[in-house]
């Protein structure tokens, strides 16, 4: 039997599993959040609409806001507008540090197919601005936020070698919220620090529970359907065992005489 830290380091990648068939990255869409102010979370995406394009007649403006003392790392992972028509942008993203458009621009007025370099606010809130004319859209963007904090870090930290204090639970997610990939760089040597397990072990300890989950499941369903034939069993010997009935009518019971 698993005891002690292996018992605990099981149930605790046991529930990392499951939650991972639910759990999703949060979307922030400027389209259904123009003129408002969204509070992020840890890390999440923006990005302009539910659908594949984004929509035409557009001024959205939208603040992404975190805590004060706190700042958001943005990464263009996917950007694609309308390309400029004589020089200027019809379709444009524009993102401001701070809660206003008035304040201090974080890019200039973005427009195109580019690839960007990731940018970061000084402040707790940065405002897009997004504007669309009457014609033509292409796939929009795709921008991945992450809130951090300036070191030194706090025990629910980790300090990424950018120098950036992000929250524990993004490390080893296959997502690069530090910007250099080193939240997701040494991640076997992570787990045997917090686990005092290796990888192929927790691996195995994993894959065993999955295989108890499922061994548990059909042992649960075979004492079901051997307490209900055990059940069935004897309500039909009950019925053998009553005294038989004389099912022959006489004159007298069919005239009622």
């Amino acid at each position: 039997m698993m005891l002690g830290q292996e018992m605990i380091a099981f149930i605790t990648i046991f529930v990392a599993i499951c939650s991972s068939f639910t759990s999703a990255i949060e979307v922030a869409y400027l389209y259904n959040s123009c003129n408002t102010t969204l509070q992020a979370a840890i890390t999440g995406l923006v990005e302009p609409d539910s659908s594949l394009s984004y929509r035409n007649n557009q001024d959205c403006n939208v603040v992404l806001a975190t805590d004060p003392g706190k700042k958001l790392l943005l990464q263009f992972n996917r950007f694609v507008l309308e390309e400029e028509v004589n020089g200027a942008c019809v379709d444009s993203l524009q993102v401001f540090d701070g809660d206003t458009e008035a304040a201090t621009p974080i890019t200039g007025e973005l427009c195109g197919r580019q690839r960007l370099e990731d940018v970061e606010s000084t402040t707790s809130n940065v405002t897009f601005l997004f504007r669309t004319d009457d014609a033509g859209v292409a796939l929009g963007f795709g921008i991945l936020y992450t809130v951090f904090e300036e070191p030194p870090c706090s025990a629910s930290q980790f300090l990424c070698n950018t120098s950036r204090c992000i929250d524990v639970s993004l490390i080893c997610d296959t997502v690069n919220n530090c910007g250099d990939n080193s939240d997701e760089d040494g991640c076997e040597a992570y787990i045997d620090r917090y686990s005092g397990l290796t990888l192929g072990q927790i691996v195995l300890i994993a894959i065993g529970g999955i295989v108890v989950l499922v061994i548990i499941i059909y042992g649960v369903r075979a004492v079901y359907h051997r307490v209900r034939s055990n059940k069935l069993m004897d309500q039909l010997k009950e019925e053998m065992d009553r005294p038989k009935v004389d099912n022959e009518y006489t004159e007298k019971d069919f005239w009622g005489k």
